[in-house]
């Protein structure tokens, strides 16, 4: 019988600091450790919740006992305000 087995590396991801109006971003592993072919996808469910995330590659398949990086940016505006 076939498995499928994917694990990510964050189940939370926080985006650093950085200056206004630059991208913040962060790298996951996806890694596929069993022995069908894993396709994924953020495009259509991020885009209309997240539609200040990007994430790239957006789709694609993680051969088995392989991983793959995926780098998700956020692209929103940031104003700091200090008191």
């Amino acid at each position: 019988m076939r498995s499928m087995q994917l694990e990510i590396s964050h189940r939370v991801v926080t985006f650093p600091a950085v200056r206004p109006n630059e991208p913040s971003c962060q790298t996951l592993t996806l890694r596929n450790t069993g022995d069908t072919p894993i396709s994924f996808s953020f495009k259509s469910s991020m885009a209309s919740l997240f539609p200040d995330f990007d994430i790239k590659p957006a789709l694609g398949v993680v051969p088995p006992h392989t991983h793959m990086l995926v780098r998700a940016c956020s692209l929103q505006e940031r104003v700091v305000v200090r008191s």
